[in-house]
């Protein structure tokens, strides 16, 4: 397998998408090529910089979640009403966030306020979920529309995602799969 080649597949290979012949195959080569080995170790090294980086995101989220279920914390702006919640946005951040209600779904807006994430002033829209309060942090980003990637931190489930121009995370201490459907129902 000449390098050029390897190129081609050395990501398909680190993302575990090759079938058990293509795999062999380019692990043979990797027996003769550092280049190849010292491109495999360069995205070992930015996963693991990734992941280092997602906790970190993850810990600030289910941080800024924790003091909003304080006292007087929850909601800047209090009402069920989209209407009434989008334009309140208006002014306070540098966007316009998408407020929707998901009541007939389970998750009925409660309302929403400005939190900061990373040293900047992002969204979060309050959800209610049967006894659960689930916190969706909203900010624009330039990365592309990435799937979903969860987990969980001190008892409470985390989930993020991307999708046109935006940047979701939301966080409760529901389970797992009520953020599951919050996320598809924000995608659709």
């Amino acid at each position: 397998m000449s390098c050029n080649r390897a190129a081609t597949i050395l990501h398909g290979y680190f993302n575990n998408e090759l079938d058990d012949l293509g795999a062999a195959e380019f692990e043979r080569h990797l027996e003769q090529c550092s280049v190849c080995i010292s491109a495999l170790e360069a995205l070992e090294s930015l996963r693991s910089l990734m992941n280092i980086a997602q906790l970190s995101l993850a810990a600030e989220i289910v941080d800024a979640h924790l003091r909003s279920l304080q006292p007087e914390h929850l909601n800047d702006v209090v009402s069920t009403d989209q209407h009434t919640v989008k334009p309140w946005f208006d002014g306070k951040l540098d966007f316009s966030p998408p407020v929707q209600d998901f009541t007939d779904q389970g998750f009925s807006l409660q309302g929403g306020r400005i939190d900061v994430v990373h040293g900047r002033s992002v969204a979060a829209l309050v959800y209610a979920c049967r006894k659960h309060f689930v916190s969706v942090f909203v900010w624009p980003t330039d990365e592309k529309d990435a799937a979903p990637r969860s987990d969980s931190q001190h008892r409470y489930q985390w989930i993020d995602w991307s999708k046109e121009g935006m940047e979701f995370c939301a966080v409760s201490d529901a389970a797992p799969s009520a953020l599951e459907q919050l996320q598809r129902l924000f995608t659709e």
